[in-house]
């Protein structure tokens, strides 16, 4: 059953605020035990192992990976996936060139995990119109129908259920969290843990401990790859009780023939933070001040998906809970 996390004391709160996550984020089931569970495909692509900021930049330039051209001429964004966030990132004098760097290497993991939400959602709406007309599916797409209820925790059967919560979070909603949660990338749990999303381990064995709780009781979940991180937060999302009221307004949006709108759906996401609406404000400030709403339609180079590297595939069990007050990052 997924459950919620009680308040933090305001001891713990310094002491995450000194360990550098700047939000404290849903919970997480279990250790690396647990991320290999009913898993989903992500697409193919070059897998960037760590480097200093400088070996980034230059990789991402020879690719010809440039924010401006994504933003205003729909340029494909380049199948880079970095494992991890440069470790001097925090060493990047000048800001916009650090946010950046942030945002080169966080883009590609949340749209490689978009456009398997989206293969699934697809494949979903086929299965529900072949039924709706009275067909039968094939042995193999049923068994594959009943893996994305399972991975959903929906009721098999519940249609209408599953598509509420198969589908994507927009870019611009995603990447304002992973800077407020991570703090840019200069977070500890980010930097050690790869964790962009302050999502917090499911038991004492895991994650990371955060400095200054004496008991070691608080812990943030570690990942392998920050695409690891991002299909998690996003199952998060997707699934747990306290964000119904997102997959609401976005099912609503649809509806009305919208793409998802990140500036908008920020505002259902008050349980998120024990800031409730002052959180809000800041995502839709950060969304606002760094212009992500023109990466909420950005797309990846053409590539043909393929099995994943278990590393960076979607762990179907995870528990989501509330976010933690914290400090705010830079806007």
């Amino acid at each position: 059953m997924l459950t919620k996390l009680g308040p933090i004391s305001a001891a713990t709160a310094f002491a995450l605020f000194a360990a550098g996550c700047s939000e404290f984020g849903p919970a997480s089931a279990g250790g690396s035990g647990n991320v290999d569970k009913q898993l989903s495909e992500l697409p193919a692509g070059t897998r960037v192992e760590p480097a200093p900021a400088a070996r980034l930049q230059a990789k991402f330039r020879d690719h010809g990976y440039e924010l401006d051209a994504v933003r205003s001429n729909g340029n494909p964004v380049p199948r880079l996936y970095v494992v991890a966030l440069p470790p001097d990132i925090a060493d990047v004098a000048e800001v916009d060139a650090r946010k950046r760097l942030f945002i080169r290497c966080v883009l590609p993991a949340v749209l490689a995990v978009n456009e398997a939400i989206a293969a699934d959602r697809r494949f979903v709406s086929g299965a529900r119109e072949l039924l709706a007309d009275g067909g039968t599916l094939a042995p193999g797409d049923r068994s594959r129908l009943d893996r994305i209820f399972d991975k959903y925790d929906v009721e098999r059967g519940d249609i209408a259920t599953l598509l509420r919560r198969v589908d994507v979070v927009p870019p611009a909603l995603a990447l304002a969290q992973a800077a407020i949660e991570s703090g840019w990338g200069r977070s500890r749990f980010a930097q050690e843990g790869r964790a962009l999303f302050g999502q917090h381990a499911a038991s004492e064995s895991d994650g990371l401990a955060a400095r200054g709780v004496k008991d070691g009781s608080v812990r943030v979940q570690s990942f392998r790859s920050l695409r690891q991180s991002v299909a998690s937060y996003m199952r998060n999302l997707n699934t747990h009780a306290a964000y119904d009221a997102f997959r609401g307004q976005r099912a609503a949006m649809r509806e009305r023939g919208m793409l998802p709108d990140g500036h908008g759906l920020a505002g259902t996401l008050i349980a998120y933070s024990e800031r409730r609406q002052t959180y809000v404000k800041e995502l839709r400030a950060i969304i606002d001040a760094n212009a992500f709403a023109s990466f909420d339609q950005a797309r990846l180079a053409d590539g043909n998906p393929h099995t994943a590297d278990s590393d960076d595939r979607l762990a179907a069990n995870t528990r989501a809970g509330q976010g933690r007050a914290g400090t705010q990052g830079e806007s």
